[in-house]
């Protein structure tokens, strides 16, 4: 049996809502597609604090832009679904075009898991990898974050495969 472990100040939800306004905690819905996969998919509804979305990311020689370079395919759509642009600020910050303080926005991206290839200021245990047991992943390098910071309430749903637990020490 694999687990897969986060280590993060979040809460968990039973279920995900994918709806979400100025009212709402933030959600993020976490989904491991299968036991050999090599991405983590993440979906999340938020408020935005400003026009500026980002992660926590920690040094590498290797990724100029720590672990927000092993994020790819982020889209980020409003309440009605409309895709937003997002210009990429370096160092895991993006500004959401025509985002704005208040308004409630979508996201979906994937992490790939390859934090184990490369070289981290504070170790691997900071970040996030797969080892026999599972997988680990600190809150950091996995949520992309409304101005980089934590939304109070904020639920965390899991998805994972068959046969595997998650757990939050």
């Amino acid at each position: 049996m694999s687990t897969l472990v986060l280590t993060t100040s979040l809460e968990t939800a039973g279920a995900a809502d994918r709806t979400t306004d100025s009212r709402s905690p933030a959600r993020y819905e976490v989904r491991v597609p299968g036991p050999d996969s090599d991405v983590v998919e993440v979906q999340a509804t938020f408020v935005l604090e400003s026009d500026v979305i980002g992660m926590v990311v920690h040094s590498s020689a290797e990724l100029p832009n720590g672990e927000a370079d092993l994020l790819e395919q982020l889209e980020v759509r409003d309440e009605r679904g409309q895709a937003l642009e997002v210009e990429s600020l370096g160092y895991g910050d993006w500004r959401v075009t025509n985002g704005s303080q208040g308004m409630a926005v979508q996201l979906s991206y994937r992490i790939r898991l390859e934090h184990d290839r490369y070289s981290w200021g504070p170790g691997i245990d900071e970040v996030a990898y797969r080892n026999d047991d599972g997988l680990f992943f600190t809150g950091g390098s996995l949520f992309v974050l409304p101005d980089a910071a934590l939304p109070s309430g904020a639920r965390v749903h899991f998805d994972v495969p068959a046969g595997w637990t998650e757990t939050l020490p």
